[in-house]
């Protein structure tokens, strides 16, 4: 049993090196395929000088595609049994693939979780431990991973888990995704995933960098809620009666964004976004409106009767009132 990393690399010189050592000299590695995805800073020509000193590096340079694509491009070149996630500015723990073999060999479950660390820019390093332990089914494994995503977005981090090679490519990023392509990955891996394993070793360091971050980028609130659904309909399918009550209200918040965000441009746009949220009826039906502000509450409830005209016309008069439009 070997593994495959694979690293998107986009403009990380100045941590490379350090996060491919931390791959090449792990036990039982296939290969470490890191993608230069269009890098300007140097980082290509310095993954072909890594490459010289080690064949396990197998080094790709394409036009700038995005962090999907080009994880869905080391998908189609793995050769390991496993595969594992890592940004080019994480650092596996030392020893790692040693010690997760023997947590792996006996059951081969389809997703083995991890413990890791996250280094925020600030020098702090905090724990995420698993949230449980053992061999579980993928049902117990969703109940175990959903206060935890809450609290530390545990279930959508790529780099803490080994998956099955064959279930690994048989789902795809989503390339449309710039925010949650994570979670929306593993969505879809679980949903044909039937055995889960939870270790207590921990996988990597997660370098938080305020630099090079996608989180300040503008959202698309229809795109994120689309990501939240599916997390919805994947619980659904395998949790029998789990009550979802913090996602239920995220999905809700995202309805309300995602028309707020319609009506600046135009009434005609708020209408279509709005109309054009949900496949059908029985997903606008469900939408969860405790907890939410009078206002935002107010406006999902119209949403969730298909009232859509009066909650567009709330919206944009909140916006008029508020200086954020002219007309």
């Amino acid at each position: 049993m070997v593994f495959s990393v694979i690293m998107p690399v986009y403009n990380k010189a100045p941590y490379l090196a350090r996060a491919v050592e931390s791959v090449l000299s792990q036990e039982h590695l296939a290969e470490l395929i890191a993608i230069d995805d269009g890098s300007t800073d140097g980082s290509g020509e310095l993954l072909d000088t890594l490459a010289k000193r080690d064949h396990r590096l197998v080094v790709v340079h394409q036009k700038n595609a995005g962090v999907s694509a080009t994880r869905n491009r080391g998908l189609s070149l793995a050769t390991g049994d496993y595969i594992c996630f890592l940004d080019g500015d994480d650092l596996l723990d030392h020893g790692f693939f040693g010690k997760a073999y023997g947590v792996i060999e006996d059951s081969l479950p389809d997703i083995t979780f991890f413990a890791y660390r996250k280094l925020r820019d600030n020098g702090v390093c905090v724990d995420i431990p698993s949230p449980t332990r053992g061999t579980v089914t993928t049902a117990d494994a969703l109940k175990s991973c959903y206060f935890h995503q809450i609290e530390t977005g545990y279930l959508g981090c790529a780099s803490n888990k080994l998956v099955k090679a064959s279930l690994a490519k048989s789902c795809l990023f989503d390339t449309s995704l710039r925010l949650a392509e994570d979670l929306d990955y593993w969505v879809k891996v679980l949903d044909k995933a039937e055995v889960c394993t939870f270790s207590e070793l921990y996988a990597f360091t997660y370098v938080q960098s305020v630099a090079g971050s996608s989180c300040f980028d503008k959202v698309d609130y229809p795109s994120q809620l689309r990501v939240r659904v599916g997390y919805k309909k994947l619980l659904e399918k395998k949790v029998s009666g789990f009550f979802a009550e913090d996602l239920l209200r995220e999905i809700s918040r995202f309805v309300y964004y995602s028309a707020a965000d319609a009506c600046l441009i135009s009434k005609a746009e708020g209408k279509a976004v709005v109309r054009s949220l949900f496949a059908g009826d029985a997903d606008r039906k469900k939408l969860y409106t405790k907890g939410l502000g009078v206002f935002q509450k107010t406006v999902v409830w119209l949403i969730k009767h298909g009232i859509y005209s009066a909650a567009v016309a709330l919206i944009r008069a909140k916006q008029r009132f508020r200086g954020q439009r002219n007309v």
